[in-house]
């Protein structure tokens, strides 16, 4: 049985650590360098906007606004 020094064991725990980072990170790199080819259809289609459902006011008072959420909050709305 060979006597395990230090600086073997440092190197060698390492070279593993090295190699298991290796092996994990090498199949996103390989499987992240293939092209997906996007059908033609996705190519032209355009976006849809979606209008906002909440109409915000100009002005917020501060003490309504802390009132209507302890309300809320009391009915259990979170």
């Amino acid at each position: 049985m060979s006597k395990l020094d230090r600086k073997k064991f440092l190197r060698t725990s390492g070279l593993s650590l090295a190699a298991l980072a290796f092996a994990g990170g090498a199949g996103t790199l390989i499987t992240g360098c293939a092209k997906d080819d996007i059908p033609a259809a996705d190519k032209e289609k355009e976006l849809e906007t979606v209008e906002h459902p909440i109409i915000v006011p100009d002005t917020i008072d501060p003490d309504e606004a802390a009132q209507i959420a302890w309300d809320s909050y009391k009915e259990g709305n979170g």
